[in-house]
């Protein structure tokens, strides 16, 4: 009963603040985590005093382990709608301009990472968790921003779309790389970790085990994008009646590519975002529609609003009070935003685009929230990165989605920026506030 009286109040106060916070500008998943940061320690310390007064302390633990699986639980649901919303179809318009800036975003701020790595003398896995943060990006929050011009929709948006599927899988990646160093390390990280690979955490080599990880990651990546799709086409195509059970198989589509992406050594993460793109690149979207929809209400409206309510909880302001940690929050942000900004204006420019367009594109390419968010938290829950590292990465990724969309929205309310007439945009293509890509 306290459970459900604790989720009625928590999910309430979300949607009176991100209400609030809306008429600053302020959007939504951001104001959910800035939610979370005020009123999740108040939270525990009211219902640790209740539960203390009526003789049921041990029932906080309970409570908290109750919230974090529904942020987990939204984790996942948005790993796999954000998998189900690359369109492969059409970034193939626009390949090698997508590639390029491809390379750019995910080799220059990796690089730009290693340095704060080596000032807060981070270890390997965190080196590499650190920057798989940096490699992510979101697009949402911008191109809400941009709505009117409808970005999303023309050649240069469709880049920024291909550039930043293609980042969050490499920081994915990596992320998953942080994982097997961890265990390799001799951690109890993931006791339950059903991996093949930790038969050779023995040998205590790093170069053995990330070589075998390249085995099994090659093998999985050979099944999830040649057989997979094929297999759901030609199911899908011999049985029509399959669409009747379409939200069982996703269901069941999701939990093979869970298994199996855990046996080769892949963080479930990793193994939901592919999942979703699988299904993606099956040309069957029509028999998904339905959980489609399904995961815009479960997911995006009740489970993901507690995970970023969960990931301002788990922050501890107070901890970047002390010099190294508070140096570390000053130039996060800065290397955080500067080679992504830097990156996709050259880029751009290159491409041929004018000065005040290039400047608009580099802007939407900076903010990082979503996906820079779940590999901090998972990196976090797992003893790879501190308190404070998490707590900077947090304030960071908030300050990167409010302050440079609001300097896009300067931008295109004093330059009337069109980067391409309405013959050249993209048809069914939409951004909304709430997409996490």
């Amino acid at each position: 009963m306290l459970f459900m009286i604790a989720i009625l109040i928590i999910f309430f106060i979300l949607l009176l603040s991100s209400k609030i916070l809306e008429i600053f500008y302020i959007p939504v998943f951001a104001a959910m985590i800035l939610t979370g940061i005020y009123f999740g320690p108040q939270a525990i310390y009211f219902i640790d005093k209740y539960l203390t007064f009526t003789g049921e302390p041990e029932k906080l633990q309970q409570l908290a382990g109750g919230i974090e699986i529904m942020a987990l639980l939204g984790l996942l649901l948005m790993m796999a709608k954000m998998g189900m919303e690359a369109d492969f179809r059409i970034i193939k318009q626009e390949k090698n301009h997508i590639r390029v800036l491809s390379i750019f975003n995910i080799l220059i701020p990796f690089l730009f990472s290693l340095p704060l790595s080596l000032f807060m003398k981070l270890e390997t896995p965190a080196i590499f968790t650190l920057g798989a943060i940096f490699v992510s990006g979101s697009l949402g929050v911008s191109f809400f921003i941009a709505k009117n011009e409808e970005i999303e929709k023309t050649r240069a948006g469709l880049i920024l779309i291909g550039s930043t599927l293609f980042g969050n899988l490499a920081a994915l990646f990596l992320l998953s790389i942080a994982f097997q160093l961890k265990q390799a390390s001799g951690s109890s990280l993931m006791s339950n970790n059903i991996s093949f690979l930790k038969n050779f955490y023995l040998f205590n080599n790093p170069f053995i085990i990330f070589a075998f990880f390249a085995v099994s990651l090659f093998c999985y990546l050979a099944f999830s994008f040649y057989f997979a799709p094929k297999i759901i086409r030609f199911s899908f195509n011999r049985s029509k009646r399959l669409k009747v059970y379409s939200r069982i198989l996703f269901l069941l589509i999701l939990f093979v590519f869970l298994f199996l992406g855990g046996f080769s050594g892949l963080h479930w993460a990793v193994s939901a975002f592919i999942a979703g793109i699988v299904l993606s690149i099956s040309d069957v979207p029509e028999y998904f529609e339905g959980m489609n929809k399904l995961l815009d209400k479960i997911g995006y409206k009740i489970f993901l609003p507690f995970f970023f309510y969960y990931v301002g909880s788990e922050t501890q302001v107070i901890s970047l009070f002390q010099p190294p940690n508070f140096l570390f929050l000053a130039f996060l942000l800065p290397a955080m935003a500067l080679p992504r900004f830097l990156t996709a204006y050259f880029v751009f420019k290159s491409f041929g685009y004018s000065h005040t367009k290039s400047l608009s594109l580099g802007l939407i390419n900076v903010p990082q929230l979503s996906a820079a968010l779940a590999i901090a938290l998972l990196g976090k829950l797992s003893g790879i990165i501190t308190t404070p590292v998490f707590t900077a990465i947090v304030l960071a990724s908030l300050l990167s989605s409010i302050v440079f969309p609001l300097l896009l929205r300067m931008v295109l309310n004093n330059n009337r920026v069109k980067l391409e007439n309405a013959q050249t945009r993209l048809r069914g293509l939409s951004i909304s506030e709430d997409t996490v890509f």
